[in-house]
C-alpha cells in the first residue's frame, strides 16, 4: 500500500474514532446528568420537608429516601458513568488532534515512512487508552454514517476490514 493511502486510511480511522468517542462521551454525560437530577430532587425535597414539619414523624421516610439515594450513588459509581464520559471526551480530542496532524502532513507533502510509523504508533497508543466499550447503538450509527471511510477495527464487528473503501473524498 502506498504511503499516501496509509495516511488517508489512518486519517479516516482517527476521524471516525474522534466522532465515536465524542458521541459516546455525550451519551454518558447525559446519563450522568439524569443521575444528578434524580439524586438532587429527593434530597432537596426531604430537606425542605424536614425543615417544615416534625422531624420524628418523618424519620422512616428520611431513612427510605437516604437509602434510595445511597443505592443510586452506588450504581452510578459502579457503572463509572462520570469516568466514561470524561475518558471518551478526552479521547475524542486526542483523535481529532492526530487527524489534524495527518491532514497537515498530507497537505504539506510531509509523508515519510518514519513519520507514518509515528502516526500508526500514536494511533495504536490512543486505542489502548480506551478502557470502556462503546454503546452498540452509537457504533451502528457511526458505522452507517461513515461507510465511505476506512472504518476502525472496533466498528468492523470482528470481520476483516476492506482493502480500500469506496471512493475517498480526498484527491490522491
Amino acid at each position: 500500500m502506498e504511503p499516501i493511502q496509509l495516511y488517508i486510511k489512518y486519517k479516516d480511522y482517527c476521524y471516525v474514532m474522534s466522532v465515536l468517542c465524542n458521541r459516546s462521551g455525550a451519551y454518558y454525560a447525559f446519563i450522568k446528568q439524569i443521575f444528578l437530577v434524580i439524586l438532587i430532587i429527593p434530597s432537596s425535597s426531604m430537606a425542605i420537608i424536614n425543615g417544615a414539619f416534625n422531624e420524628t414523624a418523618l424519620k422512616p421516610v428520611n431513612i427510605i429516601v437516604n437509602a434510595i439515594v445511597a443505592v443510586l450513588i452506588a450504581i452510578q459509581n459502579t457503572l463509572k458513568i462520570a469516568e466514561r464520559a470524561d475518558i471518551f471526551n478526552t479521547m475524542s480530542i486526542k483523535f481529532l488532534k492526530l487527524c489534524s496532524e495527518i491532514e497537515s502532513s498530507i497537505i504539506n507533502d510531509n509523508m515519510s515512512n518514519e513519520h507514518l510509523n509515528t502516526i500508526i504508533n500514536n494511533y495504536n497508543s490512543l486505542i489502548e487508552q480506551i478502557s470502556f466499550n462503546f454503546p452498540e447503538r452509537i457504533k451502528k450509527e457511526i458505522k452507517t454514517k461513515n461507510k465511505h471511510k476506512h472504518l476502525p477495527h472496533v466498528l468492523n464487528d470482528g470481520t476483516s476490514p476492506p482493502e480500500s473503501p469506496p471512493e475517498s473524498p480526498l484527491p490522491v
